[in-house]
């Protein structure tokens, strides 16, 4: 089922729309978000994302799908929010990294609209031994528990800039969350303020690693 996403969120969030102050403010939001993770993820730890053929793909074809990740953030006992990390190849030795996240109705699976998300997602390159590269976050925010347009019943989607394409097999991996925080990149973990005003947050999913020719020859 295909899934429409309607709304830019890295635009939202870019330069021109949001100032440093602000985004120091959401940060702290997030982080104290942060500290209700343990027993949100207790709660929830049996629960099951909604079914997987329900998620988005990259609007770029063809594409095909190489790992995709789920992990609920938390639940306030009707909703969960859970993000995603899904890995895409792009043909060419090129591949893509995009995260969702939302909230659905645990009884139905139903996806329902949150009343706030910030959520983040990068591609990591990895060759050899040497550190992984980290594509420039691209990073989200919606709803009014934000001071945000509404996220709306759907599935809030990012994606990042394609590998560029070379003669080197890597090893890639999508991160949801930012996974570069701990090299120096700093960004949003994911948090999720459910429909019932409970906020919710984790620590970054990754999907498994796979090889593709995106290292361009040196």
């Amino acid at each position: 089922m295909a899934i429409i996403v309607d709304m830019s969120f890295s635009t939202l969030l870019s330069p021109r729309t949001l100032r440093r102050t602000r985004l120091a403010s959401l940060l702290a939001v997030a982080a104290s978000l942060l500290a209700l993770a343990g027993a949100a993820t207790a709660n929830a730890a049996a629960l099951t994302p909604a079914a997987s053929a329900a998620r988005a793909r990259p609007a770029a074809a063809p594409a095909t799908l190489l790992s995709h990740v789920c992990r609920v953030l938390g639940s306030d006992g009707t909703t969960q929010a859970v993000h995603c990390a899904d890995l895409f190849s792009l043909g060419h030795g090129s591949a893509v990294g995009q995260n969702e996240v939302y909230c659905q109705n645990i009884a139905s699976r139903a996806v329902v609209q949150c009343k706030g998300i910030v959520q983040s997602v990068e591609l990591a390159v990895g060759e050899g031994g040497r550190k992984p590269v980290f594509t420039r976050s691209e990073q989200g925010i919606c709803g009014a528990a934000f001071q945000d347009p509404a996220c709306g019943t759907r599935r809030v989607v990012s994606q990042t800039a394609p590998t560029p394409a070379g003669r080197v097999a890597c090893a890639v991996w999508a991160v949801s969350g930012d996974g570069s925080t701990s090299n120096g990149g700093g960004g949003f973990p994911d948090a999720v303020v459910l429909p019932s005003g409970r906020g919710v947050a984790g620590p970054d999913i990754a999907t498994p690693h796979h090889r593709v020719s995106s290292c361009p020859p040196r």
